[in-house]
């Protein structure tokens, strides 16, 4: 496994050094060689992480990784914005906690995926175990798009599977509240229909 970039050409006539899975040319400031994910990182085979090192990271170099730190400890509710006394989201809704709802991550108007890990350091944490569901398919759903960039079918199957983990997650805790009991068919039909 290699972590650290070696600093040797090798006999094809590669330049710079051989860093996470590919050569890389600091003097050209990207990778030489095309990327082992091929289109699974994009369409473009020599990019890293999308050209977004500080929001995605590839400790092998296979793949973006999310990921978000809880510490178990449950916060606070955070109040979504609101319209009228109810709660109003432009491009989703909130229904539950800090993390459930299209839209609402962590207290957040934004996907996960397009917060930098500063702003990711500063979530609101989930309210309780339910929450901690919501939170793990967040970044489930980041880590699918992430992962199966220009591919629409990859990414449908990849969310699909974080919608069964989320069914599987509520289900475990039980019949919670009304919330939970509403999530779990929900969740069990859209990894039925992606």
């Amino acid at each position: 496994m290699l972590l650290a970039a070696q600093h040797s050409p090798d006999s094809e006539n590669h330049v710079g050094s051989y860093y996470r899975a590919r050569y890389y040319d600091p003097l050209a400031g990207r990778f030489v060689s095309e990327d082992p994910i091929r289109f699974h990182g994009g369409l473009n085979y020599y990019r890293y992480i999308f050209n977004h090192a500080v929001n995605y990271r590839d400790p092998f170099g296979l793949k973006c990784d999310f990921y978000q730190p809880f510490d178990g400890h449950y916060g606070q509710p955070v109040s979504p914005p609101s319209i009228g006394g109810f709660p109003f989201l432009p491009g989703g809704f909130y229904y539950y906690g800090n993390w459930g709802g299209p839209g609402w991550t962590g207290g957040q108007l934004t996907r996960y995926e397009n917060l930098t890990q500063a702003q990711r350091s500063h979530l609101a944490p989930p309210t309780d175990e339910q929450d901690v569901c919501y939170m793990n398919h967040d970044v489930c759903y980041a880590r699918a798009r992430c992962n199966y960039a220009g591919c629409d079918k990859a990414i449908n199957k990849a969310e699909g599977t974080c919608d069964m983990d989320l069914y599987y997650c509520l289900k475990g805790l039980g019949n919670q509240n009304i919330f939970s009991l509403i999530a779990q068919p929900v969740f069990s039909l859209l990894e039925l229909i992606k």
